[in-house]
């Protein structure tokens, strides 16, 4: 069984024996269950390395979200 580490909220996978990273990258699992990063900021990805925690109390405009392709881009005009 394998797991995909881009999901677009936080996951938690039990049972699985690779993760498949969003560069597509084989991550071999060694644990019964694993976190996977969705923030995009863990220096550990596809693992979560709890840098989300520390973001909870920045303002959503400072912070930039890698997974999208506009990020950091000004919002639209309209």
């Amino acid at each position: 069984m394998s797991a995909r580490a881009d999901a677009p909220e936080p996951t938690i996978v039990r049972g699985v024996s690779v993760v498949v990273g969003a560069d597509g990258t084989a991550h071999r699992v060694e644990r019964p269950a694993v976190a996977l990063c969705a923030c995009a900021l863990s220096r550990l990805a596809p693992w979560c390395d709890g840098t989300h925690k520390a973001l909870r109390n920045e303002r959503p405009d400072t912070v930039t979200d890698r997974r999208r392709p506009d990020a950091g881009a000004p919002p639209a005009p309209w």
